[in-house]
């Protein structure tokens, strides 16, 4: 299992996540594994966290979107 593939942003745009997660995708292949589930944080679009060319990545190796999860967080004291 694969955690998460980060880069930092300003090693971003060189291709650099093509090949992490080329190279992740190979070594499960190798492990005979059937089947690979991505999850994206998809949020602030424009923000820090802003996954649209990492979307782009996904669509263009042949990931297909299947649904979306909406996340809720109650802090305490937060009647």
């Amino acid at each position: 299992m694969i955690w998460f593939i980060w880069l930092d942003k300003e090693c971003r745009g060189r291709g650099l996540g093509r090949k992490l997660l080329g190279s992740a995708l190979l070594q499960l292949q190798v492990q005979r594994m059937q089947e690979v589930i991505l999850y994206v944080d998809d949020d602030e679009k424009g923000g820090e966290r802003d996954r649209t060319a990492a979307n782009r990545l996904y669509d263009s190796i042949g990931f297909t979107e299947i649904d979306r999860l909406v996340s809720y967080e109650r802090q305490p004291g937060g009647d």
